[in-house]
């Protein structure tokens, strides 16, 4: 019974730890997994991105088209950085920051 009633809050533990560091809507990691990450890596470089004016996608098309966008994004540019070393987090509305924690050539190619 005890190990039972374990094996459950331990499941709910980590339920709670991923949505802690993921974003709901892209699933990607969020900006408290950014800064853990970084925290654990003495070397890494990084792109922000930033979709300019995406509110007017949200008026003009409405939230769901923007959410759906947003998703979108984030699964096309995660198949550019396929890469257990390159890292895409979501840390604002319409703002996105892909870390590379192995060398420095990664930020040069995106620009």
């Amino acid at each position: 019974m005890i190990y039972i009633a374990c094996c459950g809050i331990i499941e709910k533990n980590k339920k709670l730890e991923y949505m802690y560091y993921h974003d709901s809507l892209t699933t990607l990691p969020n900006k408290f997994m950014l800064e853990r990450d970084i925290s654990e890596n003495s070397v890494f470089e990084s792109v922000m991105v930033d979709i300019r004016q995406f509110s007017y996608i949200n008026d003009l098309y409405g939230e769901k088209i923007g959410d759906q966008l947003l998703k979108e994004f984030a699964r096309q540019i995660n198949k550019l950085i396929k890469s257990n070393k390159h890292k895409l987090y979501r840390v604002g509305s319409d703002q996105f920051i892909m870390v590379n924690f192995s060398s420095n050539e990664f930020c040069k190619e995106f620009i």
